[in-house]
This record gives C-alpha cells, structure tokens and sequence, in this order.
C-alpha cells in the first residue's frame, strides 16, 4: 500500500483537470439555463447543481493542488462526495460576490464571511437536491417518503441557480488564471 506521500496528482495534470471541470460546468450551468427557460425547473435545478459540484471540483483543486498531505484515497473521496463539492463551491461564490459587493460599497473586504443566511442557503439547496431526487426514510414518522416538489420554493432556488452562473464562470476563471501563472 502506498503512503500518502508516494501518490500525487502530477502538476501537469492539474490544469488538464481544472480546464476539464470548467468545460463540464459550463456544459452543464448552459443545459441548466436551456431547461429553466423552457420552464422544466426541476431539470434546471438539478443540473445546475451538477454544474455547482464541477466548480466544486475545480476550487478542491485548486486550493489542494500542493498539499503533499493530501492522499489518493482524500481525493477519490472529495470527488464522489456531493456535499462536499456542493459546499465548497457555494461557500466560495457567495464570498466572492460579497467581496465585490463590499468593493463597490466601500466595505472593509477582509469582513466577507459567510453568516448565518448564507449557510441555511447552502444547507437549503444541498437538502433540496436530496429531496427531489430520492425516496427517503423518514425518522419520525418512521417510513418511506416520496420526493418532495414545493413548486414555488424548487422555483426560486432553480432562479438563484441559474442567476448565480455568471458569478461561477468569474470566479472559476479567475482562479485558473491564478493557477496558470503558478502551473506553467
């Protein structure tokens, strides 16, 4: 068995990965868009959080790219984690937009965190994507449930989805011009 540090992504490969996820979230976020403005919301929704994962994807590796601490089986298990990559991209869009936000308002930047309402939104769409996807068992009552569909609340989020795509595209692609410089 391999210790952690004999197995490493190669620096070569890292853009590779990167520009492959940011084709795929684009692919994704544009099939996202096709669908909502056909009015398929659900579709929308959740390819739009496939899309969001990608980006995830891309940030995991981004931020880990020389962290020789980091093992093959961290990086197989960050990438089929869901949540993980869900998280990891929201968290990411929602200060960036705060930044930018606070720039124009002339806010001190270095204040951009994440409060309260911004972690019931990343919670709320990781629980919305589980709840529209799958039969589920529920605790309290103690049986199986239909995935839920709230109509006006799967609408709204599929809106910030959707909405949040060009916030995505910037700071993904601004990322990997950082990266660039540092990859060549």
């Amino acid at each position: 068995m391999n210790s952690v540090h004999e197995w490493k992504i190669p620096k070569k490969s890292y853009l590779e990965g990167l520009r492959l996820s940011q084709k795929n979230a684009e692919r994704l976020f544009s099939k996202a868009n096709e669908l909502f403005n056909k009015k398929q919301i659900l579709a929308a929704f959740l390819i739009g959080l496939a899309a969001y994962e990608e980006v995830g994807k891309a940030l995991l590796i981004l931020k880990y790219w020389d962290d020789e601490s980091i093992s093959k089986n961290q990086w197989d298990k960050w990438f089929k984690d869901h949540k993980k990559k869900l998280i990891t991209a929201t968290e990411r869009m929602v200060i960036a937009f705060k930044k930018l936000h606070a720039e124009i308002d002339g806010i001190e930047v270095s204040a951009c965190e994440l409060d309260k309402k911004d972690t019931d939104m990343i919670h709320n769409l990781i629980i919305m994507r589980t709840g529209c996807l799958y039969v589920d068992y529920n605790n309290d009552s103690q049986r199986f449930i239909e995935p839920e569909l709230d109509e006006k609340t799967l609408f709204e989020y599929a809106k910030i989805v959707i909405l949040t795509c060009t916030d995505y595209r910037n700071t993904l692609n601004q990322e990997i011009s950082n990266k660039n410089i540092v990859l060549e």
